[in-house]
């Protein structure tokens, strides 16, 4: 008895992890054209992941746990990074962030 107990906290406990674990769409724009599109599963321990890279810019995504994510745009050119912070929520939510200077306007969006 003792044995099925420990088997189902253990199955219970992976789940509830796993389950906190995101799996996103993530899209990047330079000057209105789409420059990078994929999916990626996060990780609840997923710290700054390298998800895509554009002529100089690199973009990151990090769990914040729950369903609080940060993403990130490296300009290694510049050099500057630019940081956007939301809840992922429900299947509409979506943390977007954009960066435009003279020279162009990159949008980098993730979503469920």
């Amino acid at each position: 008895m003792k044995t099925v107990l420990i088997l189902t906290t253990i199955f219970a406990t992976s789940h509830l992890m796993a389950s906190d674990d995101l799996k996103l769409k993530c899209t990047a724009l330079h000057n209105l054209d789409k420059v990078m599109e994929t999916e990626v599963n996060l990780k609840q321990t997923d710290k700054e992941k390298v998800i895509g890279e554009f002529e100089g810019f690199k973009f990151m995504v990090s769990s914040k746990g729950g369903h609080l994510i940060e993403i990130q745009s490296l300009n290694v050119e510049e050099p500057s990074r630019t940081y956007a912070t939301g809840k992922l929520n429900s299947e509409d939510s979506y943390v977007e962030l954009s960066v435009w200077n003279r020279n162009y306007i990159l949008d980098f969006r993730c979503t469920p």
